[in-house]
């Protein structure tokens, strides 16, 4: 991640990660709602968030 992002980027990131939620009991994941600012972080940095 260090290649993309800054350390507060990664900060930001790394709590929306931590929201998503795995049902080991099924194949589903469950994200969350993505904020718009972790969008604009992803594609200020050349990615792309489908």
């Amino acid at each position: 991640m260090e290649s993309y992002f800054d350390a507060q980027e990664i900060a930001i990131l790394s709590q929306v990660l931590k929201l998503a939620v795995v049902d080991i009991a099924s194949d589903h994941i469950y994200y969350p709602t993505i904020p718009e600012e972790v969008i604009d972080i992803i594609e200020r940095n050349g990615l792309h968030y489908e």
